[in-house]
């Protein structure tokens, strides 16, 4: 079975080493030069356990993410030889006067999150990955804060377990384990032109070009896996999968890269920092003398729930920004965060990248009932069998995605055993071997457009029935007419659990 990635981010690369390492042939291809260089690689680098979120479903299901991600990759903590306790190995959050959800309510979040770790911890002993529980979160006196934030703007701090991936690292490791699997093919520099479904309905072709080379080649694909990001819709449309109007956000977001002033840790390392709830700011100490640093009224360039992704951002997400706009983002960047951090003063500004948030639904950040206080589940859906969506919405869940995708190949398989028999039953009484094709083709699609593989699993023989009397009852010229390309927005089920 030939399988095809379309996307080398994070999770385009972590659904292609998990087929891989399960036996399956797979080819990925990515549209920049390099691997993990799109959205993936503007990343705050914060192993988010949850603090940020003032949904507590969300936050707990965040806080088990995270920890599953450290398990595995733990060696690629930043500073992971320094004590537990030390200050890069700790974030503090610090609720602001005109935070968007009250401290009372935050604070049930974060002691929802220390009862689920401390249950983790007692359910499975190696999930204490961030020291005891009883540091996992405490509350802050501003005498070991005053220093470091404006204490005129936060109401509250606290510490936290939460630590900080190294990117660069972590960047370098899992490309080359991409790069050097015996079962996994790259295409770099190529860009997906087209895809269509096969004339014969059984997996789809694609047209593609190798920009080195300049010239389009083809590929048949018998399962793909979509994980393009920023232009998932933009892909699926080309197989008439249409997004319905205002189902997803994209929220492109500009990170600055800043020089620490000479004196900023004069009196002892520095925590990494976060603003809550709301438009405010957050610090990451890199501990190299650097740091990234968001603002939101600045870092959020722009929002947009268009089907297409907007022209006027795509040269940002193609790195086609002059240095000019870079540092209008990144001085306007660091502005903001002084009024948070006012050691902040004297620092420099030395990269700006640019990425894009995906959320589902509509997000307003400003907006007590915005999507993105509340995002629930990893974003893989299927949408026509043998085709899988896979926007991996937080970094730490591309192992979570890699393993429902995998699970859902095995529904799709069967449905597709179910779907065979269908059309076996009700095409082997004609004698008329075009026709018997030519009715093969409009079951088989039909049959894809309208009904999930689960559906097919578990109701093949009423559906089967069903469709036996359509072709019974139905005039030749009715039944042959195509479904409308749209209806493949109704299938869109998440993965099984």
């Amino acid at each position: 079975m030939a399988f095809v990635i379309i996307g080398g981010g994070v999770g385009g690369c972590g659904a292609a080493l998990e087929l891989a390492d399960a036996g399956y042939p797979v080819t990925l291809i990515e549209r920049k030069e390099y691997l993990l260089s799109g959205s993936s690689d503007t990343t705050p680098c914060r192993l988010g356990l949850g603090f940020h979120y003032a949904d507590s479903e969300t936050a707990l299901h965040c806080l088990k993410t995270t920890i599953h991600f450290i398990k595995k990759y733990r060696d690629f903590i930043l500073a992971k030889d320094l004590p537990e306790m030390h200050p890069y190995r700790r974030t503090r959050y610090f609720v602001v006067k005109d935070s968007s959800f009250s401290l009372d309510h935050i604070t049930t979040v974060y002691d929802n999150l220390r009862k689920e770790y401390i249950k983790l911890i007692s359910e499975d002993p190696s999930n204490e990955v961030l020291g005891p529980a009883d540091v996992f979160c405490r509350p802050l006196s501003k005498t070991e804060y005053s220093q470091w934030v404006n204490e005129e703007i936060v109401v509250a701090g606290f510490e936290t377990a939460e630590q900080v991936l190294n990117w660069p690292i972590f960047k370098e490791h899992i490309t080359h384990l991409v790069e050097h699997h015996s079962q996994i093919t790259v295409y770099k520099n190529t860009e997906v032109i087209d895809v269509k479904q096969s004339e014969d309905d059984t997996g789809f072709d694609l047209e593609f070009l190798r920009k080195c080379s300049n010239k389009n080649e083809k590929m048949h694909a018998d399962f793909i896996i979509n994980s393009s990001w920023h232009n998932i819709d933009s892909i699926n449309r080309k197989v008439g999968i249409f997004m319905p109007p205002n189902s997803r956000t994209n929220r492109v977001k500009a990170i600055a890269q800043i020089k620490l002033p000479p004196n900023f840790e004069k009196s002892g390392p520095v925590n990494h920092m976060f603003f809550c709830f709301g438009p405010h700011c957050a610090f990451t100490n890199m501990s190299d003398n650097t740091a990234f640093i968001t603002y939101e009224p600045v870092t959020n360039v722009e929002y947009s729930t268009e089907c297409d992704f907007p022209q006027s951002l795509t040269h940002l997400m193609d790195g086609l920004v002059t240095e000019e706009e870079k540092q209008q983002y990144g001085q306007g960047i660091l502005a903001g965060a002084i009024k948070y951090i006012p050691n902040l003063k004297g620092a420099t500004v030395s990269e700006v990248r640019f990425g894009n948030v995906r959320t589902n639904g509509t997000v307003n950040i400003s907006t007590l009932d915005s999507g993105h206080h509340s995002r629930r589940g990893l974003g893989v859906t299927e949408k026509l069998i043998d085709w899988i969506d896979n926007p991996c919405l937080k970094l730490v869940h591309f192992l979570e995605n890699a393993a429902c995708i995998k699970k859902m190949i095995g529904q799709h398989a069967l449905a597709n055993q179910h779907l065979t028999k269908i059309v076996l039953a009700l095409t082997s009484p004609l004698t008329n071997p075009i026709k018997s094709s030519i009715l093969e083709q409009v079951i088989r699609k039909q049959l894809q457009i309208y009904h999930s593989t689960e559906e097919l699993i578990n109701h093949a023989d009423d559906i089967s029935n069903k469709m036996a009397h359509i072709v019974e009852h139905k005039s030749k010229l009715r039944f042959l007419q195509p479904a409308p390309t749209k209806a493949y927005a109704k299938f869109n089920r998440g993965c099984p659990h």
